[in-house]
């Protein structure tokens, strides 16, 4: 069986120099350089002469890692192809001979090799389970709190997590697309690499070979140090983002298809409640009331800009400062609703909305002052998960609804003795949290998958809750109704 090296290369002659050294040395049918339109071509000029033997594709225009590699079809090789990042280093000796064995009888197998460090340890996420939000927050927890048996149990035992290598063959999901090798055939028949990703390109790939009946594997046998030369630059964390976007939409992961929260539709909340806004501060006299109510809708409307760069790039913050943002908007939302009932009620207790203010302040410190914090924003196209740290989640959770449904009974409870139109006003008050608050608990009840993503989903049910802050508990405060 013919085994060949593919090569993909852009900007990095020197660390290519290299790893031509040692691929010519061993026993490989071909050796291919795909050269995704560097900027200095005088120098893979030079590298063309020096290495006769290797084959050099210059592309015309820059592609993208993935679709760079798809130039390898074009030479209908037949065998088995070992694709290897020009910012690699070989540390194993017998590569071709070991490939032949792996790939004997048509084995129809990924094979992905152990990547290294720099300093000898294996590479984290070098393989492992398929990209998915909620089983990633689930496999950090279980990480951290080192629990190996839950590991075993759901196939998450990764010898990388403990700094070791894989010792046996061991089947996985996907393998990195820095070092692995698979019939030509196979890749041929899956149409190779998806052009639209610019990363995680080897995940979408690895999903596309299992579902044509190719087992994906990682093997200890073949090692490679990964130099980590990064020819991206600011595009890595841009491209990123969007290539996890679209694997998501591209349905390689089951997701609830709650397309009221998409991008577009966030933006139309956003703009929705920014007219509220301008609408109360221009109908109605400034009073503490009608202040509360415009920071209300102001913190929704934040929220949702927060969510709508999550999804569409980062404008001035990056990600994770966009994340953060969007957390202390929707923290505030339970003590203004608080101090609103308060007000409008016109209670003399002022330690209720200052006690409110007090557990918000102290989370909103959390989320800014703590490294960890929030760890991440992830757009799952249809609504946005906010990733914290393992433990905060639930007391959050005690926090927010605790202060939601206590709103509501304070609200009943001095409707009571209101005048009416003040209880008619705190009446339509609780209507507009039950408007936001049912419609999440039913989506979660029907798809439990979507509980991570309640704040993002929420924040786009209270739309109805700023319709009737305007349109309802206003006016009836005010007395126009």
């Amino acid at each position: 069986m013919q085994v060949h090296v593919a090569i993909p290369h852009y900007n990095a002659p020197q660390a290519l120099r290299s790893l031509l050294a040692q691929l010519t040395e061993q026993d490989f049918d071909s050796i291919t350089v795909l050269d995704d339109h560097s900027t200095d071509q005088q120098k893979l000029q030079d590298l063309a002469r020096e290495f006769p033997v290797v084959n050099f594709i210059f592309g015309e225009k820059n592609i993208g890692a993935g679709a760079n590699r798809n130039r390898f079809l074009d030479m209908h090789k037949t065998g088995v192809v070992w694709f290897i990042d020009c910012d690699m280093r070989v540390e194993t000796e017998n590569v071709a001979d070991m490939l032949r064995q792996k790939f004997a009888g048509e084995n129809h197998i990924m094979l992905g090799s152990t990547i290294l460090y720099n300093n000898g340890q294996p590479m984290a996420w070098n393989y492992g389970h398929e990209m998915h939000p909620q089983h990633d927050r689930q496999f950090t927890q279980v990480v951290q709190a080192d629990h190996r048996q839950t590991l075993q149990q759901r196939g998450w035992d990764y010898p990388w997590i403990w700094g070791e290598r894989v010792t046996v063959d061991r089947q996985v999901d996907w393998v990195a697309e820095g070092s692995f090798a698979l019939l030509i055939d196979d890749f041929a028949k899956v149409g190779g690499y998806d052009a639209e990703f610019r990363y995680h390109e080897g995940q979408d790939l690895a999903h596309r070979l299992r579902e044509a009946g190719v087992k994906i594997m990682a093997t200890g046998d073949i090692v490679c140090t990964h130099l980590d030369i990064d020819v991206r630059g600011k595009a890595r964390h841009r491209e990123i983002e969007q290539s996890a976007k679209l694997f998501y939409q591209m349905d390689k992961i089951k997701k609830p298809r709650l397309y009221c929260f998409s991008p577009a539709v966030m933006l139309a909340t956003l703009t929705i409640e920014i007219i509220l806004a301008i609408y109360t501060f221009w109908k109605y006299k400034l009073n503490a009331v009608t202040k509360i109510v415009i920071m209300l809708l102001i913190c929704l409307a934040l929220f949702q800009w927060a969510e709508y760069n999550v999804c569409e790039g980062a404008i001035l913050l990056d990600n994770l400062g966009w994340a953060k943002l969007g957390y202390i908007a929707i923290t505030m939302l339970p003590p203004l609703g608080i101090h609103l009932i308060y007000e409008i009620s016109g209670d003399k207790r002022r330690w209720i909305p200052v006690l409110g203010y007090t557990f918000a302040a102290m989370f909103i410190s959390y989320f800014l002052l703590e490294a960890n914090g929030i760890k991440s924003g992830a757009c799952l196209g249809n609504y946005v998960i906010f990733e914290n740290q393992p433990g905060v989640g639930m007391w959050y959770g005690l926090y927010y609804y605790g202060l939601l449904f206590a709103a509501i009974a304070y609200a009943y409870v001095r409707s009571k003795t209101s005048s009416k139109h003040i209880r008619r006003s705190l009446g339509s008050l609780i209507v507009g949290y039950v408007l936001f608050m049912a419609p999440t608990t039913f989506v979660n009840i029907i798809d439990p998958s979507t509980i991570i993503g309640i704040p993002s989903i929420m924040c786009g049910f209270a739309v109805l809750m700023a319709v009737v802050l305007a349109g309802k508990v206003l006016p009836e405060y005010v007395n126009e109704k």
